[in-house]
C-alpha cells in the first residue's frame, strides 16, 4: 500500500451559511457563484492531468525496473557503467574484496621481506 500526498490545486470558498432557523442561505451573487464553479472545474481538470502524468511516470518506472531498460536504451549505473542487478553486484563486490585482501597480504609479505633484510 502506498499513500501519496500532494499540494494539489485545492480550492475553498464560503458561499453560504445557515440562518437562525437552520435554513441554508447563499451569501454570494449568482455571477460570483458561476465564477467559483468555473474556477473549481479548472482545478479539477488540472488535478486530473497531474494525476494522469503521475500515473504514467509510475507505470514507466515500474516497467524500467522490471526490464532493466529505459525507453529502449540499456539501463546504466550511476557512474555510467553497465547496470547490474543486486545479486550480480553483490557477487562482484565480494570477488573484488577477496582480490584486494590477497593483494594486501602480498604487499604486507613483501614489506616484511624488505624490513627483514
Amino acid at each position: 500500500m502506498v499513500a501519496i500526498r500532494s499540494m494539489g490545486l485545492g480550492f475553498e470558498s464560503i458561499v453560504g451559511r445557515l440562518d437562525s432557523n437552520g435554513n441554508a442561505c447563499c451569501i454570494v451573487s449568482e455571477s460570483l457563484l458561476r465564477t467559483l464553479v468555473e474556477t473549481a472545474n479548472e482545478r479539477f481538470k488540472d488535478n486530473e492531468r497531474r494525476r494522469g502524468r503521475f500515473w504514467n511516470d509510475l507505470v514507466e518506472e515500474l516497467r524500467v525496473r522490471s526490464s532493466g531498460t529505459v525507453k529502449g536504451k540499456e539501463k546504466r549505473a550511476e557512474d555510467g557503467g553497465e547496470w547490474e542487478d543486486k545479486d550480480v553486484r553483490r557477487e562482484r563486490l565480494r570477488r573484488e574484496g577477496l582480490e584486494r585482501g590477497k593483494e594486501k597480504k602480498t604487499s604486507e609479505n613483501d614489506d616484511k621481506e624488505i624490513v627483514g633484510r
